[in-house]
């Protein structure tokens, strides 16, 4: 190949596309608004940069988001989700071109109503799992669904994104031991570094969103990740009563802490409360809808969070400080443990989640044994203790 050549294919994404704007920032790179010089089309493009890699495992993260992307980009194509133009590669930059959806995140919607009104959370959340069964019949799992990767486009539909942790499995029984996503939406066998399966994981997600949808709030939280992670391992929630019965009876079967027993995207399609609108059905929107104002709960002082990832440290995004209160919740736990060997789990993940691809830690005396686990838990989450628990209500 010619010297011309070379710098010819090295900026062809500047020869074709005008960057405007910042859209946002993700973990390794930016998201901008860009125009295309001929067409004047509008993109969001999703810039990863290479030279930003600390870790071998966050190498193969992008290079995972970039295979589904081009594989998106080649055919696949779903209405509920955020469709993918091209992707390019050009130095030490990865360009994903994608459809610009203008509406903002459901992140925020959740926030600013503290909480959605129930047809509307039916509605979006339906257009969710019909993309989330998309992916899956594709193969593909998501493992970071969260409400900062739902957008909402101009029409009040939604779009799914951010395939950063995604993957792609051989088959819907495939066994995956990569522990990433963000803390508040990772399902038990995800924090206690538990070998699982991804379509059950992203399904657990779904119903930490839904809870949120509905209440304003998040259904597992902790001044601290231990804490965090004990309360999601035991499927330690409660839900207030004014959710309805059908769809807290969802939530439950999403927020299943047994994964083989977990709803799957198709059958959750076919619960009562995703069913078309029947009159019984219609007579208690007006009792959900009146508790909106009075639900002055906690998801609103929730900043955003991050992802946790095997080999890397966890990073957050600072945003949206409230002065809301948390309501108070009327108690129907999920359920409990039922081994005191399933609750060991949550000490042996912060063993594991840091060993690349080695799920046994070393032989070594008893107290070395420790003092290695405390400087390795301190070390890593010590930055997301200040950053993600700090100042919640202000």
């Amino acid at each position: 190949m010619s010297r011309l050549n070379e710098v010819k294919q090295r900026n062809t994404f500047e020869a074709r596309y005008e960057k405007l704007y910042t859209l946002g920032k993700g973990n390794f790179g930016k998201v901008y608004l860009a125009e295309d010089r001929k067409s004047g089309q509008q993109y969001a493009v999703k810039v990863v940069d290479k030279k930003l890699f600390k870790s071998g495992d966050q190498k193969q993260h992008a290079q995972r988001e970039q295979m589904i992307c081009e594989t998106f980009a080649s055919g696949l194509n779903h209405k509920h989700i955020a469709q993918v133009h091209e992707v390019l590669t050009e130095n030490d930059s990865i360009y994903v071109v994608m459809e610009y959806v203008e509406g903002g995140e459901l992140f925020d919607k959740i926030k600013q109503s503290k909480g959605l009104a129930e047809p509307t959370a039916r509605r979006w959340f339906r257009e969710l799992i019909e993309a989330v069964e998309y992916i899956h019949d594709h193969n593909i799992v998501h493992r970071d669904l969260k409400p900062e990767n739902v957008l909402i486009d101009k029409t009040q539909s939604i779009k799914l994104c951010d395939f950063g942790f995604g993957n792609v499995v051989r088959e819907q029984h495939e066994v995956l031991s990569t522990y990433c996503g963000s803390p508040f939406y990772a399902a038990p066998e995800m924090v206690t570094a538990t070998p699982y399966r991804g379509p059950p994981v992203d399904l657990w997600s779904c119903g930490v969103i839904l809870y949120a949808m509905l209440t304003g709030s998040l259904p597992f939280q902790g001044d601290e990740m231990p804490q965090l992670f004990q309360k999601i391992s035991r499927g330690q929630y409660t839900i207030p009563s004014y959710v309805t019965r059908d769809a807290s009876d969802l939530i439950q079967r999403l927020l299943c802490r047994d994964a083989s027993e977990r709803i799957t995207a198709k059958d959750c399609l076919l619960h009562p409360w995703l069913m078309p609108p029947t009159m019984t059905r219609c007579s208690l929107f007006t009792s959900s809808q009146l508790t909106l104002s009075s639900r002055l709960t906690n998801f609103s002082n929730r900043k955003k969070v991050g992802v946790f990832s095997e080999g890397s440290s966890l990073s957050m995004t600072t945003l949206h400080e409230s002065t809301a209160k948390a309501t108070s919740l009327h108690t129907t736990v999920c359920s409990t443990l039922t081994s005191e060997k399933k609750l060991m789990r949550t000490s042996r993940f912060f063993k594991r989640i840091f060993k690349k691809k080695s799920q046994v830690a070393p032989l070594m005396d008893h107290h070395d044994e420790k003092r290695l686990i405390k400087s390795r838990f301190i070390g890593r989450f010590k930055g997301f203790f200040k950053s993600s628990f700090q100042k919640r209500i202000t």
